[in-house]
């Protein structure tokens, strides 16, 4: 059996603050997608394994963990110019994953940030070397990443999501496996490119703007 992680997280290039969310705009401009090619899922009796309602204050490390410490704490985004450090603290220097996390009426809320003072820290340049080559680097933007804890299987996913609709933002909602090279897309949006991408391993539904 295939084993899954949930996997959320907001990259920020170039954004100032955000939540995580689900749907993408571009210069305030509201798209609509028509998801026909959508398959339902077998009508059958479905046993609830796992869930969250977030009905706390804290979101805890029972069912969620923050994952990479010290490993992907810095990204580049090359493309935008400009580089986010994820929420952590196993890396130096570390950032509490409270500055970029709050949970307020049952939502999570994954927060992207342009930090007053820049970050000083590092990111990975290069993967191909054992360990990961790493350059130093000021970070202006901080993020976070959040995975489920523990694995789960095939099944049925739900979740209710809202992103906001502006430019310099990268949210993501996954299926990540056991191997780090192997996952599915619920929906992955890129702000920078002119393109919505939703179910890009499920269901292949692209809206230009």
């Amino acid at each position: 059996m295939i084993k899954n992680k949930l996997s959320a997280l907001i990259f920020a290039p170039g954004l100032v603050s955000a939540s995580f969310s689900f749907a993408q705009c571009f210069d305030n401009t509201t798209v609509t997608i028509t998801q026909t090619d959508c398959i339902p899922c077998d009508d059958q009796t479905w046993v609830l394994k796992f869930e969250d309602n977030f009905d706390r204050k804290e979101l805890g490390s029972k069912n969620w963990e923050i994952p990479y410490q010290g490993v992907l704490a810095g990204y580049d985004f090359s493309n935008s110019g400009s580089k986010t450090w994820y929420a952590n603290t196993g890396s130096t220097p570390s950032l509490p994953p409270s500055n970029n996390i709050a949970i307020e009426n049952g939502v999570l809320k994954l927060i992207a940030r342009k930090e007053s003072s820049p970050i000083a820290g590092k990111y990975v340049v290069n993967w191909g070397t054992n360990p990961p080559t790493k350059d130093s680097s000021s970070f202006q933007y901080s993020s976070v990443w959040v995975d489920s804890k523990g694995m789960l299987g095939y099944g049925k996913y739900e979740t209710r999501i809202k992103i906001p609709t502006t430019k310099g933002i990268w949210p993501a909602f996954w299926l990540y496996g056991a191997n780090p090279n192997e996952e599915f897309d619920i929906f992955e949006m890129k702000g920078k490119d002119q393109l919505n991408y939703i179910g890009m391993c499920i269901v292949q539904v692209i809206a230009q703007v």
